[in-house]
């Protein structure tokens, strides 16, 4: 099941982009963001990877290491 959400047309703005920078999605709990994320990546994509930070305790371990490797890159494509 496909379902239209508002969120779909910023993606698509997004990745059209020629100044797209690395993409961080934040917000409540339980609105569809891994799931609007994700069905964007299968659309448009042909590979999709998904890390989640919350439940995996490897990878939770790297937080704040990828926090500041994400800001780093984010300030180098300013």
């Amino acid at each position: 099941m496909n379902m239209y959400r508002k969120v779909s047309e910023y993606l698509r703005h997004w990745k059209d982009s020629t100044y797209r920078k690395p993409l961080l999605i934040q917000g409540a709990r339980q609105v569809g963001k891994t799931y609007a994320v994700l069905e964007f990546g299968r659309q448009h994509y042909d590979n999709v990877a998904y890390f989640n930070f919350q439940t995996s305790k490897t990878i939770y371990c790297l937080r704040p290491f990828m926090k500041q490797l994400l800001s780093s890159i984010a300030n180098i494509l300013l």
